[in-house]
């Protein structure tokens, strides 16, 4: 469910005109969505959320690796970077359908745009942008809790007690 959520809201941040031509880190992207449109604290975006949503979606991962084109509005494409001595960097470059990007050279990453200027703008709330309905009915519908996720749970708030509380004494079963 999460996937599905990251991945529809990356589609719709991808679609708006501010975000587009320009190879952007996913880091930037997942700054983006999060100070744009105000996803639910639940659903808050980051980059390793949305690089896993983005390579375990089978048909989104081979639309980016093939043609680029996502759907009837965008194409989205994706290129990784190693700096000298660095890590990996993942970035997108987002334009309408079909339209590739205007970087010919070989040095791409020399034109990786970290949107300073769109992250350190306040956004009011006439400003803010809204995700669409059928992405915050992703955003909304709940997670089902394995037996691990029920254990890790149950085993997390064993330990919060408060202060200057004792064990409860051992069961006897």
């Amino acid at each position: 469910m999460e996937n599905k959520f990251f991945i529809s809201s990356l589609k719709e941040a991808a679609k708006n005109t501010i975000f587009q031509h320009s190879w952007t880190p996913v880091e930037t992207w997942a700054e983006s969505i999060n100070h744009y449109y105000k996803p639910p604290l639940s659903q808050v975006c980051n980059s390793t959320k949305l690089l896993n949503a983005v390579t375990r979606t089978k048909w989104f991962n081979t639309a980016i690796k093939t043609t680029g084109v996502i759907d009837d509005e965008l194409s989205l494409y994706r290129n990784r970077h190693r700096p000298k001595g660095g890590k990996q960097i993942y970035c997108f470059y987002t334009s309408p359908k079909g339209v590739k990007s205007t970087i010919k050279e070989k040095q791409w990453h020399n034109y990786i745009d970290y949107a300073y200027d769109l992250l350190n703008k306040k956004i009011t709330r006439s400003e803010t942008l809204y995700l669409s309905e059928g992405t915050k009915e992703l955003a909304q519908q709940k997670i089902p809790e394995t037996k691990t996720s029920i254990l890790l749970y149950n085993d997390s708030h064993k330990k919060k007690r408060k202060l200057g509380e004792e064990d409860p004494p051992p069961s006897l079963a």
